[in-house]
């Protein structure tokens, strides 16, 4: 295997002994800096409007499982559980990736997935992926890296976009988005709905949504100030089936728990306002401000043999400032950034169930110092240097409560070289960090208490922009991490049965791998994209020396295509490979392992030549084209063993798009 993979990178690799071309820079904005992608020291991939208007995907999770080739696991098989995972993070992976939407954050206090439904997808302008930890620029979440989405970008024409799609299971949805300029176009008004609701794959996983959201943007005509207040309201609806046993999970995938109608569901309500501010000085240096509030409710019945209710609510707020100043060093011109962050997350919880009533309450409160410097040393050579400062101050007044002031530390050190136009490689070193959820604080064994997690990457990338069609990047990394926060359901025996908690790793984790990317286009004629993931996850001493970190498949390949055999048709493709990972739960690896997997999706479009801003899309897809039974979440308990969440079969679903 290990054979297989070095050969397929030195293939690649081979590739940029080809010529390059000289391309326009692409700023990516998640850096903070606004920096060009090829003076940023970190993997990214970036996805335009274009591509979204054009993707065959009806939402982000399916968009960045199918298009970006990230790995996205389907809980419950309903989006609102989506949980995307990087560089080898299992359980609660999700917690590693810093989701933004226009700067605000969409990772949760606790260990509910980041709701990839809250942005519209429609009114989606821009994708930003970047690969590997970015603690030092943006905090906590981020060790695996940020997914960056920017929505509503100002016009300066009038425009319409109408959406509407049926597919299988009763699936059905809608949207509708509207861009108006103002004042001869230095401000632009926005406002976007969406609505979707779906029986569901399986027994009771239907689930409806809907989303609103508005938006202002000023940009005065000098562009030296740029102004963007934003609202939105989320309503959100969803049925949990339940796991099934290894044998009802093979005979009958489709049903719910124990092979009955189950009752559990959710309610959420999220609602919020955002505004940033961009400010150019006289000496063209930049200050930027950000702002958000977001209040989330959700509540969650269990009606099974012990039912109870969870009632959570949550408001979060943020506060964040930085400046960018530049200068000039060595000759070549240097950049500058000094910030604050602040947060604060304030969640209550009321639980009722038949063993008992509780109430709890959890604060947590952070300030962040950061600063991060690129020197030019030539003109294709820079290093780069950062650092964060972060206190946080954490309470929780649960069944096991306690309070802790944790003071972490981030850096990292890089150097960039662009080789020539269009090619270039990077080697960057950094120290990372992460907070434990709010729940996984309360869920310990008596008297003890967990600490945040902390860890070291070393991140050597290559990337070529060959031509105006051919792009192709390879990044490998190396990551350890201390006091890594796991639920263990080994902890505990003494009452005579099995007890598991969340606990810091007894002993550090490792993580050995490499992420491929390579994109081939030409438009309206054919383009490819392929994703490729290799890590050996696994412990490095203890009582789990050697053994896997559960629920890391070791390699993972995502295949997409489309080629336009006629002037108006698209036939496309795509293919996702994932290979075996341990159950999760089983950190002695005794239990054997989830089968890998293979789906085919395929899809027709009908697609006019875009004429006077109008531009109309129909298209067919059919996802799971071989009707392949699998599940990508799966673990293990001694109170259950075996237990499955499948995945969606084969669905069709139709889709018109319309923009005026």
């Amino acid at each position: 295997m290990k054979k297989e993979f070095f050969s397929i990178a030195a293939i690649l690799m081979a590739i940029v002994s080809f010529g390059v071309t000289n391309l326009p820079p692409i700023i990516v904005e998640a850096t903070r800096t606004g920096s060009e992608d090829v003076d940023t020291p970190v993997s990214t991939r970036i996805f335009t409007g274009d591509d979204v208007k054009n993707s065959s995907s009806q939402g982000l999770s399916e968009f960045l499982e199918k298009d970006a080739g990230i790995a996205v696991r389907h809980i419950n098989a309903n989006p609102f559980q989506s949980s995307i995972s990087l560089r080898g993070f299992g359980e609660n992976s999700f917690g590693r990736v810093l989701v933004l939407v226009d700067g605000e954050r969409l990772n949760n206090a606790d260990m509910e997935p980041p709701n990839l439904l809250r942005p519209i997808f429609d009114s989606i302008s821009r994708i930003e992926i970047l690969h590997g930890p970015q603690t030092v620029l943006h905090g906590d979440f981020a060790s695996a890296g940020v997914i960056n989405i920017l929505t509503d970008k100002s016009s300066d024409k009038q425009a319409v976009s109408f959406r509407g799609n049926i597919g299988s299971f009763n699936r059905i949805g809608s949207g509708i988005s509207l861009q108006s300029p103002l004042w001869d176009g230095a401000g632009t008004l926005s406002a976007n709905l969406s609505a979707e609701k779906s029986d569901g794959y399986r027994d009771h996983s239907g689930y409806r949504f809907f989303n609103g959201q508005t938006a202002f943007i000023y940009g005065s005509k000098d562009e030296a100030l740029k102004l963007k207040v934003s609202t939105f309201f989320s309503r959100g609806f969803y049925e949990m089936p339940g796991a099934l046993s290894q044998e009802a999970y093979k005979s009958s995938p489709r049903n719910a728990k124990d092979g009955t109608f189950a009752n559990d569901e959710a309610d959420l309500i999220n609602f919020g306002a955002s505004s940033s501010l961009r400010y150019i000085d006289i000496s063209g240096n930049e200050h930027h401000l950000k702002l958000n509030s977001v209040v989330k409710n959700r509540d969650a019945d269990w009606r099974g043999d012990m039912p109870s209710r969870l009632d959570f609510d949550a408001i979060s707020e943020s506060m964040s400032y930085h400046y960018l100043k530049y200068h000039e060093a060595f000759g070549n011109e240097g950049l500058i950034t000094v910030g604050v962050d602040s947060a604060h997350d304030d969640c209550k919880s009321k639980s009722t169930a038949i063993y008992g009533d509780a109430t709890s309450d959890y604060s947590r409160y952070s300030a962040a110092l950061f600063m991060q410097s690129t020197v030019g040393l030539t003109e294709t050579l820079s290093l780069g240097a950062g650092v964060r400062s972060e206190r946080m101050w954490s309470e929780w007044s649960g069944a096991n409560g306690c309070r802790s002031i944790w003071d972490e530390l981030a850096w990292d050190l890089s150097i960039n070289w662009k080789m020539k136009d269009g090619l270039r490689t990077f080697l960057r070193g950094s120290r990372f960090f992460r907070a434990p959820f709010c729940d996984e604080m309360n869920y310990v064994a008596a008297d003890d208490k967990l600490t945040p997690e902390s860890g070291y990457s070393l991140d050597l990338g290559l990337d070529t922009r060959l031509s105006d069609e051919f792009t192709f990047a390879l990044t490998l990394y190396a990551m350890r991490i201390e006091d890594e926060i796991f639920f263990n359901p080994y902890s505990d025996s003494s009452l005579g049965y099995w007890l598991g908690y969340n606990e810091n790793s007894p002993a550090a984790t490792r993580r050995l791998g490499s992420d491929i990317t390579l994109k081939w286009e030409i438009k309206r004629t054919a383009n490819i994209a392929l994703s490729y993931s290799y890590v050996e996850a696994s412990f490095t001493e203890g009582q789990y020396d050697g053994k896997d970190i559960p629920l890391v498949p070791q390699q993972s390949l995502s295949l997409r295509g489309e080629v336009w055999v006629f002037k108006n048709f698209a036939l496309g493709a795509g293919a996702r490979l994932v290979d075996r990972q341990r159950f999760g739960g089983d950190f002695y690896n005794k239990h054997g392992s989830l089968s890998g997997f293979g789906v085919i999706d395929s899809s027709i479009k009908y697609q006019p030549v875009q004429k006077e801003g109008r531009n109309f899309a129909i298209s067919l897809s059919i996802n799971n084209l071989l009707d392949k039974k699998y599940s990508d979440y799966a673990g293990w308990s001694d109170f259950s063993g075996k237990y499955y969440y499948p995945a969606e079969g084969r669905n069709i679903l139709l889709s018109v798009k319309y923009d005026f």
